[in-house]
């Protein structure tokens, strides 16, 4: 083998190695581009389940308000009836006891409208979670694809480059005299 034929030969194998390790980057890159929408996913899950709690606060808050305007409608209601001589009639009980209902009604309805958007925005961070978890397998997967594909492509390669310089060339001809394979 002269001088020519061994750098080209270290050449080629060097290019196939600098590939190979070009690729087996490019795996660990997909790989962490992955973890990378994991982590963000897992953040934005993180936000919707801070926001949750504050919406739960805020519908306690209102609560608590609706709560507080209904003593002060039946205290107001009760202070006209008694100004006027207190009497205690049918039509000062139904008022209060509507007063007392719609105030109730208006505490339910903070609760339940906190809890429902509480509940959603927990639905919303189990799917981000969830999309997180995908990113992550899918990257995984399609890094170890190509981690499985730079080493075929360079174990296959380097054994043609080596075949191709080392191989044992025919020396059998055909019926005219022509080898089966020239150099």
């Amino acid at each position: 083998m002269t001088g020519i034929e061994t750098a080209m030969l270290i050449g080629s194998l060097a290019s196939t190695a600098a590939s190979a390790v070009g690729g087996l980057k490019q795996a660990s890159a997909i790989k962490q581009a992955g973890v990378a929408q994991k982590q963000q996913a897992e953040y934005q899950a993180e936000q919707a389940q801070v926001a949750a709690g504050q919406e739960l606060a805020s519908s306690q808050r209102t609560r608590y308000e609706e709560g507080r305007r209904r003593k002060l409608a039946l205290s107001r209601a009760n202070n006209i009836a008694a100004g006027q001589g207190g009497t205690l009639d049918s039509s000062f009980i139904n008022i209060m006891g509507l007063l007392d209902t719609e105030g109730k009604y208006r505490e339910d309805v903070a609760t339940f409208e906190g809890k429902s958007k509480a509940n959603k925005l927990n639905q919303q961070s189990d799917l981000l979670k969830y999309q997180g978890d995908l990113a992550l397998s899918a990257a995984k997967q399609k890094s170890k694809s190509k981690r499985f594909s730079v080493i075929a492509n360079t174990a296959t390669s380097f054994g043609s480059t080596l075949y191709n310089k080392y191989s044992p060339k025919p020396t059998e001809t055909w019926a005219d005299g022509t080898p089966f394979r020239t150099k």
